[in-house]
């Protein structure tokens, strides 16, 4: 995977995070 790619996905997930069902929140924290 192009890192570069995957952070700006991240960043993407970033400002949809507080619009995440706590079930996948711990996967955000995992990382």
């Amino acid at each position: 995977m192009d890192v570069h790619h995957a952070v700006r996905d991240i960043g993407e997930w970033i400002q949809s995070y507080y619009n995440t069902p706590p079930s996948a929140q711990w996967w955000i924290t995992a990382l």
